[in-house]
């Protein structure tokens, strides 16, 4: 990290390399940039001779997602993959009305075997036997590993390995599973069925 104070009164591009600024970037990608530093020089230009970019307004019914006051968005190229009609409309009555949500994240761990061997962490497809699917919740990380197919890619949900279940409200750090204990054998049968209809969903 480079301080101010750490560059000795050299020149700063001189220690950092000779980047491209802020406002060049913006320039280069579409921005319109204004300065209006002179402001502060009523002197040296007076203020009644400088043009200030015009107070704009937000139109009405505009998501603000495609709202830029310096710039006409419909030129950009990002807002023309919008659902939205220009000049400015509103976005269609039926968007996403019923959008596809989750309230888990999900992950997956490839394992050549049961036990860790030298390319656990990173087998070759052809090395895989077995796989871990894990599901994060709001109170529960879920994992189960099952047998799979490298060559057909089929996951045998019945042929279980392992089960872990973390209770992330009194265990934070994932240190107890407790998929075995008789308390949580309806929260494992839930959570496994979740799992396997998450990640069997196409």
């Amino acid at each position: 990290m480079l301080r101010v104070y750490d560059n000795h009164g050299h020149y700063w591009r001189r220690t950092v390399g000779n980047f491209t600024t802020i406002p060049q970037y913006f320039k280069e990608n579409g921005y319109h940039t204004v300065s209006v530093g002179k402001v502060f020089h009523p002197d040296l230009y007076p203020i009644e001779k400088i043009k200030l970019p015009p107070d704009h307004e937000l139109p009405a019914n505009l998501p603000p997602v495609a709202w830029n006051p310096w710039v006409d968005i419909r030129i950009r190229h990002d807002a023309s993959l919008l659902n939205v009609s220009f000049p400015y409309g509103p976005l269609p009555v039926d968007f996403q009305v019923d959008p596809v949500q989750r309230k888990e994240v999900l992950h997956q761990y490839p394992r050549p075997s049961t036990t860790p061997q030298g390319n656990s962490d990173q087998p070759r497809l052809r090395d895989i036997r077995i796989m871990g699917y894990s599901m994060l919740s709001r109170f529960y990380r879920y994992t189960e590993w099952i047998g799979f197919n490298s060559t057909d890619f089929h996951r045998n949900w019945t042929n279980v390995y392992a089960r872990e279940l973390y209770n992330l409200s009194s265990d934070p750090r994932e240190d107890n599973n407790v998929a075995d204990l008789p308390e949580y054998k309806e929260i494992v049968s839930a959570l496994s069925l979740r799992l396997q209809e998450l990640v069997e969903a196409k």
